[in-house]
């Protein structure tokens, strides 16, 4: 009544419920993002205020008190509506939704089929449990012909032949009925053989598919009875038989074929090893090869491999060669005021003795030295070995570079505490040095000296002795400023200090120039070449060449 539809207590379909519901099933706050719409168990006695939900596509509604279909007119994109279990008497108000291809109506009290004729696309339709008592009723079906599921079981119907009959005149395409639980159900004699024989398209009948066999059972039985319908039955399962024979036939002919072909192969193979060993002992005894045949190496699997490897490897360290080559070459020197050129030796000149290090011992400064060679090698610990004992005038091979790194790259054994306690010893040892200040192991100071001496010596003869720089050539007269280089280096000027390092012997030991302000010559040159980076005042100027590459800070 419209009393009791006022009465603030029962639930409405309102815009705060449908939030509600919504959030409360993973959908969404704007009303317009929702396809899908759960609104069942709620006790909800009318359908309204759904206008801003217009792209729902499926609704459930079931399990309330809803007693008429209205305001759905507002979801043209509606495809599923589900209104189960509900107090609904009469189908009405769905001609705008010709989208709809799901309508649940069961367990209502509906009594008659009407209103169908609009939906177009109709595909399924549940009429169960509710008050059909006379097939005449179910005459709004043949409206929609489209049907191919129809569900009219657990109504009232009593009259049975009127309700097998019905289905061949109005809905001949139905593929799927559910008939069972009316009061005709037990008394209706071969109703299944009648159904099946009658609608082509029968595919289900109440909880049982229909069968090939079923079929051409129940098309007999309606020509010729019962025994008619056994015959038929009988050729059906003998058809069966054979097409399952004639299968079965096929897999063996394919395996038969399969297993004769693998034969052909492993007897020809079999000929070739035959003829292969003839010709074999053919050659050992008169030392000539029979025709078709060619001399070659004998060489097992893992022979090949290591050949392979070895090439592999010859063609790595080719390219490694051909980098350091490249690498190896240096540019021409653009020459800075202030520093001084160092003459070419004389060709008779006598090298110079090496000087005698001692035994090798591996220190933490040779450790980071290694580290340096082999990343530039490429973990080529042959030439990283090689490179190692030119820097530091030594002898260690190739396996005990590779297993002092080894033990370097090792993770570490020690345990979180250890480490912070050695962390903390070290920063209490450290306490009060400057920043700046030299190194407090006095062997560890003369070992990098005299690395550093090796390498400026190094350097010497590859990077500066030689042809004087082409640019200081063709420029006799001083006031003239040098033409640059198309490729110029950037060289630091040299205090110096720094330059009478250059010709300093290997077993004396390396003291870094004192901290000095540039000269104001120093300072025009560097205005003069505005490439050579500025040194500001209160820093000493650092050497750079080719030979101090990989060093980091002397200081």
């Amino acid at each position: 009544s419209i009393t009791a539809a006022m009465d603030p207590g029962i639930p409405r379909i309102n815009a705060e419920a449908l939030r509600k519901a919504c959030v409360e099933n993973r959908g969404f706050e704007l009303p317009e993002l929702n396809e899908v719409l759960i609104l069942h168990y709620r006790g909800f006695r009318k359908i309204e205020n759904l206008d801003e939900y217009h792209n729902v596509r499926s609704i459930f509604l079931e399990c309330n008190g809803i007693s008429k279909i209205e305001n759905l007119e507002v979801m043209p994109q509606l495809v599923s509506l589900y209104l189960q279990s509900n107090c609904i008497t009469r189908m009405e108000n769905l001609d705008l939704l010709s989208n709809l291809q799901y309508l649940n109506l069961s367990h209502n009290s509906i009594s008659e089929v009407q209103n169908l004729g609009t939906l177009s696309m109709l595909d399924t339709l549940n009429l169960a449990a509710n008050k059909f008592e006379d097939v005449e009723k179910l005459k709004g079906l043949s409206e929609r012909p489209s049907l191919r599921s129809v569900d009219v079981s657990s109504n009232y119907f009593e009259d049975g032949d009127a309700l097998v009959n019905f289905w061949e005149s109005n809905l001949p395409n139905v593929q799927c009925l559910y008939l069972h639980h009316n009061p005709c159900s037990r008394a209706l004699k071969d109703s299944r053989r009648r159904l099946i024989s009658r609608l082509s398209q029968l595919r289900w009948i109440d909880e049982r598919p229909v069968t090939a066999m079923e079929r051409a059972g129940c098309e007999a039985w309606a020509v010729g009875g019962k025994e008619a319908e056994m015959e038929a039955k009988h050729a059906h399962w003998l058809k069966e038989k054979e097409e399952k024979e004639r299968s079965f036939q096929n897999f063996r002919r394919v395996q038969q074929a399969h297993a004769e072909r693998a034969k052909a192969q492993k007897e020809a193979q079999a000929r070739r090893d035959a003829a292969r060993d003839q010709a074999q002992a053919a050659l050992q005894e008169t030392g000539m090869l029979n025709d078709g045949f060619v001399l070659m190496p004998e060489r097992n699997v893992a022979e090949s491999m290591e050949v392979v490897e070895t090439k592999n490897q010859e063609a790595k360290d080719d390219e490694l060669d051909a980098v350091d080559a490249v690498e190896s070459e240096v540019p021409e020197v653009t020459p800075v005021e202030g520093v001084q050129e160092v003459d070419e030796e004389p060709e008779d000149a006598v090298e110079e003795p090496v000087e005698d290090v001692g035994p090798f011992e591996w220190t933490g400064f040779k450790d980071r030295c290694l580290g340096r060679l082999v990343a530039e090698h490429r973990y080529n610990f042959k030439k990283a070995s090689a490179a190692l004992c030119k820097e530091f005038a030594c002898e260690v091979g190739e396996q005990e570079c590779r297993r002092r790194y080894g033990e370097l790259c090792r993770p570490s054994q020690q345990t979180a505490e250890n480490r912070q306690e050695a962390a903390r010893k070290s920063i209490q040892e450290g306490a009060g040095r400057a920043a700046d200040g030299p190194p407090p192991d006095a062997a560890a100071v003369k070992e990098v000296s005299q690395w550093f001496v090796r390498r400026i010596r190094q350097g010497n003869g590859q990077a500066v002795a030689g042809k004087k720089p082409k640019a200081a050539e063709g420029h006799e007269n001083p006031d003239e400023d040098p033409v640059e280089n198309e490729n110029p280096v950037v060289t630091h000027p040299m205090s110096s200090e720094a330059q009478s390092l250059m010709g300093l012997s290997g077993s004396m030991l390396f003291s870094p120039p004192p901290r000095q302000p540039l000269d104001p010559i120093q300072l025009q040159n560097q205005e003069l070449n505005p490439e050579v980076p500025k040194v500001a005042t209160g820093q000493r100027p650092v050497v750079v060449s080719k030979c101090a590459e990989g060093l980091h800070d002397l200081d």
